[in-house]
């Protein structure tokens, strides 16, 4: 047997005797060592249990508590009951409650009719809701339906949708057109609907947006549409430059006025009489006899397209506006330019007069701004109040509640946006609608920082140096009185102090930031002045309200 025979023959021995005594011990002995976290499962594992969880959710319900976001609602029954008791009780009709800048005075908040001698309080530039359509698409034409409880909107793959008028929430979408919607209106009675789209096309629909009957009325583009005062008749324009007037009960042409020279895109019926204004790609404005078809004057004060002109509510007034981004008034009764209104950075799209305050215009411009005109106002040429942001693309169309509470704006960047009046409380004024989103983030840190600064000065209790001494103001101490050392009161509406966070100090108290005349005080922020006198925005004195106060 040789060696190597002999060395395999002890190992087999020891592998049939099994391992050693000693071997045995040092296995079964503990040694300490590092704990380890356990693998993790193979992908399909989690994939697999996740599906199993997904299906057990699906068969039994997902009853997990979901945080509940309540939905804005605009309802405007509040205020109409509040004006119909005031009349009732006081016996004037003209008597009216002020209206303090406090968020208590909105009981006192009153609709558009009660308040016809002040338009400014029918702004709507207070954004309270954006509806999307499911299908995405631009908004091209928005108007409220004549019960005033929907909002219909009209856009480019030629849909109808409904939206609810106080919660804006999404009713129904129809498809109606084959092309894009260009315009539509209700009849004065609410009785039917007239539509146009891209194509030329002109349909019948009931109130309940039932399609009753269509026709080709333009060769080309069919851009507006407008009723007679009878509701008998309604006119068109297109592209094909031509202004047509038809019979709604026979659905026929009666009238072609023929005269501009290039695609004609706004045309409106007066609301009282039997006058035509339209404005065409040629700069021409043009005022038309429905009854001979005969051009009655032309306007040439444009500088460019005319992409909209409206009468106002009285019928005295017409305002156009185009690709100048000017918007210019014309008085019909001397066929002169009134006004040449400024304000808008691109083309103004679309112009609508108030229903109750026929003073009060609102325009929307290719870069997504909404402006507010008054004839009423010192400077009638400059906007009241500017939302320059209140899309981030072109605004089509506006539309007011027949009420006056509520404007409606449709955009290319697919979405209609509601918009209602101010609170008295304000604060609207530096949203990122009215200044931009940038803007409107600064100026939300620039709050921040000074609530962070006026945290810190009220832990800062010694005074080393004249910044902190003691008093009202910074650098200005309060004198103090030979008897027990009594201070005397400090500045008029700043009041006494013993120190930077005392009762008279910069935090608390009667002192700049929260005492009379202070921030939120007394006197100060919500409590100071009422109106707009000799304050920046409310109150007496204040840099923003309250007699001296800091804001």
């Amino acid at each position: 047997m040789t060696a190597s025979q002999v060395t395999q023959a002890k190992q087999d021995n020891q592998s049939l005797a099994g391992p050693s005594s000693q071997e045995a011990r040092s296995r079964h002995s503990w040694h300490p060592s590092r704990y380890k976290e356990p693998l993790h499962p193979d992908n399909e594992e989690v994939l697999e249990q996740a599906a199993y969880m997904a299906a057990v959710t699906r068969a039994i319900g997902d009853d997990r508590k979901r945080k509940i976001k309540p939905r804005r609602t605009v309802d405007y029954q509040g205020g109409v009951q509040k004006w119909r008791m005031l009349n009732v009780l006081k016996g004037i009709p003209e008597y009216r409650p002020a209206i303090h800048p406090n968020p208590s005075s909105i009981v006192n908040f009153l609709p558009p009719i009660a308040l016809r001698s002040n338009p400014s309080t029918s702004i709507c530039d207070y954004w309270v809701h954006t509806s999307i359509n499911k299908e995405r698409s631009p908004t091209r034409v928005v108007r409220w339906t004549p019960d005033a409880r929907r909002l219909l909107t009209g856009n480019d793959k030629g849909q109808f949708t409904l939206w609810n008028g106080a919660s804006f929430n999404y009713e129904s979408i129809t498809q109606v057109h084959d092309d894009s919607i260009r315009s539509f209106t209700y009849s004065h009675n609410g009785q039917a609907l007239v539509s146009a789209d891209k194509s030329g096309t002109i349909k019948y629909f009931t109130p309940h947006l039932t399609n009753i009957h269509g026709f080709q009325g333009h060769r080309e583009a069919c851009w507006d549409v407008s009723w007679s005062p009878n509701d008998e008749r309604f006119v068109t324009c297109g592209d094909d430059g031509l202004v047509k007037i038809w019979s709604y009960r026979e659905a026929k042409e009666e009238k072609s006025l023929s005269g501009h020279g290039w695609d004609v895109r706004c045309v409106d019926w007066h609301p009282t009489k039997g006058l035509i204004v339209s404005g065409s790609k040629d700069m021409l404005v043009k005022f038309w006899d429905p009854r001979t078809g005969k051009d009655l004057s032309t306007l040439h004060s444009a500088k460019s397209t005319i992409n909209t002109c409206r009468w106002s509510p009285d019928g005295h007034l017409v305002a156009t506006a185009g690709q100048d981004s000017v918007i210019r008034l014309f008085d019909i009764r001397t066929f002169r330019e009134l006004e040449a209104m400024k304000g808008h950075q691109k083309e103004v799209n679309c112009i609508e007069w108030h229903p109750i305050h026929h003073s009060l215009f609102v325009s929307g411009d290719a870069a997504g701004g909404i402006n507010y005109y008054s004839l009423l106002s010192p400077t009638p040429s400059e906007p009241l109040t500017k939302l320059e942001a209140a899309h981030e693309d072109a605004v089509f169309s506006l539309s007011f509640h027949p009420l006056g509470h509520i404007l409606c704006s449709g955009s290319r960047d697919f979405t209609a946006r509601f918009w209602c009046r101010a609170r008295p409380s304000g604060g609207q004024e530096f949203d990122k609608f009215h200044i931009g989103e940038e803007k409107a983030q600064m100026v939300e840190l620039e709050k921040v920082g000074k609530r962070a600064w006026g945290a810190k000065s009220g832990d800062e209790t010694t005074a080393s140096d004249d910044r902190r001494a003691d008093g009202a103001l910074p650098g200005l101490s309060n004198p103090v009185a030979a008897v027990n050392n009594i201070r005397a009161p400090g500045l008029n509406g700043l009041g006494p102090g013993t120190g930077a966070n005392a009762s008279g100090g910069l935090q608390l108290g009667h002192g700049v930031y929260a005492g009379q005349g202070g921030y939120n005080g007394q006197v100060g922020y919500n409590g100071g002045g009422y109106g707009r006198s000799d304050g920046h925005r409310y109150g007496q004195g204040g840099h923003r309200g309250g007699q001296g106060g800091w804001r």
